[in-house]
């Protein structure tokens, strides 16, 4: 995400943003991470951190999950005041060990991804949903946090 984008983040613009920022720290814990692995490092067993989309209409502001390979049952999703939290685990088929892999550049384990919500956001009204390897959790704006429209007269 690069600042222009970061500008059209809502009522809580620019790079201060609650989950503007804490996206892009754990982005680049992320890429930390990668970088350890692809030098042979050996990773954390909770290293893996899926990467998030976030968006925002009139409406809604959505967070989008890559979680290929995680089971809907190994999903938990807790909002506890203004802060939203996903956890969950990547396992290895049944039957597979690790000590099996010739090569293994996929992450398995579990994770945890937190997300400072600002005040706009209706907590009773969040859905969650779940497709080809992404979780989006809707977040749903109070009715007077959303834009309107004032008309113009003629004085």
């Amino acid at each position: 995400m690069n600042r222009s984008m970061a500008g059209r983040c809502g009522p809580w613009r620019g790079m201060n943003a609650p989950i503007f920022y804490a996206a892009m720290q754990q982005a680049a814990q992320q890429q930390a991470l990668q970088e350890q692995h692809q030098q042979g490092q050996e990773a954390p067993a909770s290293s893996f951190v899926p990467p998030v989309d976030i968006y925002e209409d009139e409406q809604n502001i959505v967070l989008q999950l890559e979680v290929p390979g995680v089971s809907e049952a190994d999903i938990k999703i807790q909002l506890e005041g203004s802060n939203l939290e996903v956890t969950g685990e990547r396992k290895l088929a049944d039957g597979q060990k690790s000590e099996s892999f010739r090569r293994m550049e996929r992450t398995y384990g579990s994770f945890r991804r937190s997300f400072r919500l600002p005040a706009t956001v209706e907590a009773d009204k969040v859905t969650a949903s779940y497709a080809n390897g992404v979780l989006s959790v809707t977040l749903n704006k109070k009715p007077e946090s959303q834009p309107k429209t004032i008309p113009v007269v003629r004085a």
